[in-house]
């Protein structure tokens, strides 16, 4: 009785902590594929379709609208999840300077949506003069879907 009752109480859950886990994979919602914005969302088609832009496509503009929309959802992340003010400034900041600056590295095309959000921007200071909210880059992250999605048709 004393072996069954150490057996049950310390080897046996001692034991089961070294067994693998039994997942039963199940098949990703082929709709959910085909919109892009979910698609994105999910690592294995985020993947995929950022090595097609990236090995078959070969479009400059196309990797840049990709990681601009990352760059934008990284934003949106720090704002649902009520971030410091610091944070939001250097994430804002670094989608300015990367993207939409005169002479940034990673221009996007221009456009009147570019044009209103350097007007709120100071390059010599890094000031940003709008609100550090969700509603900061909401019409560039609508251009830069419709962008992607273009690209995500050809996929």
């Amino acid at each position: 009785m004393c072996v069954s009752t150490f057996y049950l109480s310390t080897i046996k859950p001692v034991q089961q902590t070294y067994t693998q886990i039994k997942l039963i994979p199940f098949p990703i919602n082929e709709e959910c594929i085909h919109q892009l914005e979910i698609a994105l969302l999910m690592p294995a088609p985020a993947t995929y379709f950022y090595q097609y832009l990236e090995n078959q496509l070969q479009e400059k503009d196309a990797l840049i609208l990709f990681t601009l929309y990352s760059d934008i959802r990284y934003y949106l992340r720090l704002c649902s999840d009520q971030a410091d003010y610091v944070k939001l400034q250097e994430q804002a900041a670094e989608i300015f300077q990367e993207y939409i600056v005169k002479g940034a590295p990673y221009p996007i095309t221009y456009n009147e949506i570019i044009e209103e959000l350097r007007q709120g921007y100071d390059a010599d200071t890094g000031y940003i003069d709008f609100p550090l909210d969700e509603d900061l880059f909401q019409a560039l992250y609508i251009f830069v879907l419709e962008g992607l999605d273009q690209y995500y048709l050809k996929f």
